[in-house]
């Protein structure tokens, strides 16, 4: 017997770990097609059953915004493996779950490998696997991944789950009742064409069609029921009274939130990290508070710095008056009193502000709120065409781009990597910021706060 198994779950939670435990480290490199994406497959055997095993990209949803979102979901989708491992983080439970709900969606034959359980352990988290897995309908299988603990009855599991494809009911996810109203009226519309509905799970279409997902929306271009089915998605704003996906993501994290109220015990209480987080972080709330963050930062900078600033002129003012009454010869006199004090005052009343602004900003980001804005834009990293991870090289380049675009050989795709390469240099780095304050207070004076808050706004764009 022969069986295909793909391995996803998100990045750094031992998943090529587990690809090497289970293949023995014998695993053939290539690229996927069309695609400069690295793509490993490996092979092993378990009590008669072989398995082929492909290791896809790394990734926090199957939202197709990024390349490896889009390999990993089409792979599911199309190549229809027998049994998808989901590696999730025993310990960071909450978040890893997201992708097991889409894997879900996708009707996939799922086995969990609840990855770094000794962590978990360590932590005082106590999970009830039976629980969780009737909960979500799937095989969970604890794992040590770096001790290779847990991969014979990994094994196990996905044999197991293998021979029971098609004989058992696929689990659902359920959204509550207007959602799921919509879905299911999509879903019997798109029934009604047998090309579409014998290559794709018509539920998850109708979710993906009510996401504004751009690949579904391509897929249904030319189908016969595509005016219904966008009729029907129409509806669901004025039904929903929201934007669909941020109501199906919030459905989701609602879900995983019942499911680990029933399985987990020992969980941390919320601490200040985890409120500000909540409040930081929300849907209606982050870029709010993100503009008047910045805007507080450069009224903290004009404010603090004035004195300062008066002060230095007020020194400087009064030694080119002292230079002009005690020196006789007059050109000498305007000499010393215009050119050295006049020209080191009019420099250095621009210090005050400049110092103060990287005092603020050190503040930001000793505060750990730099590392939350990455999250807050990158939904708009997306938008303007820069992969989400390009966000990091340039929040990097804030500070300076040279060590910025050394920075983005972490990303995998040659052609993300070179177009945040030839953006980057567009940040204002530390050596523009002080131009914007300099300019600001020349021209501007005590107006220069909220422009400034502006460019300093855009400059995490």
């Amino acid at each position: 017997m022969k069986i295909e198994v793909a391995l996803i779950g998100n990045p750094n939670m031992g998943k090529s770990l587990i690809f090497n435990n289970l293949t023995g480290g014998r695993a053939h490199v290539g690229n996927w097609p069309g695609k400069i994406v690295e793509k490993k497959t490996g092979r092993c055997t378990h009590k008669g059953v072989e398995m082929e095993i492909v290791d896809l990209p790394g990734t926090y949803s199957l939202t197709a915004n990024s390349i490896d979102e889009l390999i990993a979901r089409n792979y599911i989708v199309e190549e229809k493996p027998d049994v998808v491992i989901d590696v999730v983080e025993a310990s960071n439970l909450e978040r890893n779950l997201y992708i097991t709900l889409q894997l879900l969606e996708l009707e996939a034959n799922i086995v969990i490998a609840l990855n770094k359980w000794d962590v978990a352990q360590d932590l005082g988290y106590e999970i009830d696997l039976k629980e969780l897995s009737n909960l979500l309908g799937v095989p969970v299988v604890p794992t040590v991944a770096i001790a290779r603990k847990g991969m014979e009855e990994l094994k196990d599991a996905v044999s197991e789950a293998a021979g029971a494809k098609g004989k058992k009911k696929m689990p659902s996810v359920s959204y509550g009742g207007k959602i799921d109203e919509l879905v299911s009226r999509m879903a019997r519309v798109l029934m009604m064409d047998e090309e579409l509905s014998g290559v794709y799970p018509v539920r998850w279409l109708a979710v993906k069609i009510l996401e504004g997902d751009g690949e579904v929306l391509r897929l249904i271009e030319k189908s016969p029921v595509r005016q219904d089915v966008l009729r029907i998605a129409s509806e669901a704003r004025d039904v929903l009274e929201e934007d669909p996906e941020a109501v199906l993501a919030e459905r989701r994290y609602s879900i995983i939130s019942e499911i680990l109220k029933k399985v987990m015990r020992g969980a941390r209480p919320l601490t200040l990290s985890d409120l500000l987080d909540k409040a930081l972080l929300s849907r209606r709330l982050r870029i709010p508070i993100f503009l008047a963050l910045w805007w507080a930062l450069f009224r903290f900078t004009y404010d603090v710095s004035a004195l300062f600033s008066d002060l230095i002129d007020m020194l400087f003012s009064w030694l080119g008056g002292l230079a002009s009454t005690q020196i006789d010869n007059p050109q000498l006199a305007s000499l010393v009193a215009d050119g050295i004090f006049g020209g080191l005052g009019g420099v250095l009343v621009f210090l005050p502000p400049i110092f103060f602004l990287f005092f603020g900003l050190s503040i930001l980001e000793d505060s750990g709120y730099l590392a939350r804005a990455a999250f807050v834009m990158d939904r708009v990293m997306y938008k303007i065409g820069l992969h989400g991870r390009s966000f990091i090289p340039m929040l990097i380049g804030f500070g300076c781009n040279v060590p910025a675009v050394m920075a983005t050989r972490t990303i995998d795709r040659d052609e993300d990597r070179i177009l945040t390469i030839l953006t980057n240099p567009l940040m204002s780095c530390s050596a523009r910021l002080p131009i914007y304050i300099l300019i600001g207070s020349a021209v501007l004076g005590s107006y220069a706060s909220t422009p400034c808050t502006c460019l300093g706004s855009l400059s995490q764009l």
